[in-house]
């Protein structure tokens, strides 16, 4: 009695992981955008959030290719990769907030916004079914400081899909 006990337990526990692995997969291909990364270099503390129309990454500790300083403006330069699921062509904005920049005192506020280093444009775009790497210059006003403590990019990065009209 108790080894059928036993069996039933493990078959039950069996399907609950296998129904929430597909559940879990299912989210994941459902995003129209997402964010990539080498399986080597994703940070442990990673958060990603989706609403469908925002897709947000918190704690991404990634370095940055470079920082420099123009006009009272701070400009860190990095890269990101992002993948397009769905059908058609998409085009988005990317945002950053530094608190830590912030609050050291390079940054006059936490908000960043972001451009494509190669075009200057603030909306980037991306064919369907594919994966782009884009090399991005997040730009803030610059506060009364003029280094920066590390070399990481922004504690938020955010991506935020523009429809058809235009509208973010």
């Amino acid at each position: 009695m108790k080894n059928r006990y036993f069996i039933i337990s493990v078959f039950l526990i069996t399907l609950a992981i296998s129904f929430f692995v597909s559940c879990t997969e299912k989210q994941s291909s459902d995003a129209i955008l997402e964010f990539v990364f080498d399986k080597d270099s994703q940070p442990e503390n990673l958060i990603i959030s989706n609403d469908g129309k925002t897709i947000s990454a918190y704690n991404w500790n990634v370095g940055i290719s470079d920082f420099y300083l123009v006009d009272g403006e701070v400009h860190i330069v990095s890269g990101i990769t992002v993948k397009n699921n769905s059908d058609s062509i998409q085009q988005f904005k990317i945002v950053g907030k530094s608190q830590e920049d912030y609050e050291s005192g390079l940054l006059s506020s936490a908000h960043l916004t972001a451009v494509n280093y190669d075009t200057q444009s603030d909306i980037f775009e991306i064919q369907a079914f594919s994966q782009k790497t884009f090399r991005i210059v997040y730009i803030g006003k610059q506060g009364n400081f003029d280094k920066k403590h590390d070399r990481l990019v922004p504690d938020e990065i955010s991506i935020i899909i523009i429809d058809r009209a235009g509208q973010p």
